[in-house]
């Protein structure tokens, strides 16, 4: 992206670097995009099944805490998060 009068020539660097970084993200997470997850379960082992999970539950609750954070609530009296530590464990939840 080019410098113009709106857009410093910093700011234009950082915005080009994000998106090449952006684009090896896309890149590397593609092959995981186009692959059934039914099928990635059929064949996967217990242990595998489990991690894909645990990953999705942590995913779910990071997710959940940042929208309720964002929205200045306090993310400790909400019923989900205190329910998902049951299987990620207790989350660090501080209220201001």
């Amino acid at each position: 992206m080019a410098a113009t009068e709106d857009m410093p020539a910093e700011l234009a660097n950082a915005l080009d670097t994000f998106e090449k970084a952006l684009a090896g993200v896309e890149a590397a997470l593609q092959p995981l995009l186009v692959t059934n997850m039914e099928d990635f379960l059929a064949t996967a082992k217990p242990a595998d099944k489990a991690r894909v999970e645990v990953i999705a539950a942590y995913a779910l609750s990071s997710l959940f805490y940042s929208t309720v954070v964002r929205r200045f609530q306090c993310a400790r009296t909400r019923a989900v998060l205190t329910r998902s530590a049951r299987v990620l464990g207790p989350p660090s939840l501080q209220c201001t």
